[in-house]
C-alpha cells in the first residue's frame, strides 16, 4: 500500500480474516469512511456481507456479472442498517455463487450467455 501506483487489493482467496487485517491495517475505504483511500475487496459474491463487516471497500467477483442486482441489493441493504435482511439475501447469494465457483470461467460465461445472450462460452487458451 506504500506504492503510490497500488490503489488496492481484492481477495480473491476468500480469506476474510487477511481482507479484515488488509483494511484495517491501510484505514481501506467503506459507505460509512473515507479512511485513506486504499480499497480492500472481496473477491466473491459469497462474502459481500462478511466483507462489509470486515471493513472491506467492496466486491470485485465474477458472480456478479450473473447476479448484478442481488449483489448491490445485499450491499445496499447492509449499508442502510438493513442487516438481517441483508444477511438472508446473502446466504441466497451464497448458493448461488458456490455454483458459479465450481463451474469456473467457463461455467460463469455461459451462465451470461444463456441468461443474458451475451459473452459467448468458455473455450481454451
Amino acid at each position: 500500500a506504500e506504492h503510490k501506483n497500488i490503489i488496492g487489493t481484492k481477495f480473491t482467496c476468500g480469506n476474510n480474516g487477511k481482507l479484515t487485517r488488509v483494511a484495517l491495517a491501510t484505514d481501506a475505504k467503506t459507505p460509512w469512511n473515507e479512511g485513506s483511500g486504499y480499497m480492500a475487496f472481496g473477491g466473491m459474491c459469497d462474502f459481500t456481507v462478511q466483507t462489509l463487516v470486515s471493513g472491506g471497500s467492496g466486491i470485485i467477483a465474477g458472480g456478479a456479472n450473473v447476479a448484478p442486482k442481488v449483489c448491490v441489493k445485499v450491499w445496499d441493504l447492509y449499508a442502510a442498517g438493513k442487516k438481517e435482511e441483508a444477511i438472508e439475501l446473502q446466504k441466497k447469494l451464497s448458493k448461488g455463487d458456490w455454483y458459479l465457483t465450481k463451474a469456473a470461467v467457463p461455467g460463469t460465461k455461459g451462465a451470461i450467455n444463456s441468461y443474458f445472450g451475451y459473452g459467448g462460452y468458455g473455450r481454451r487458451p
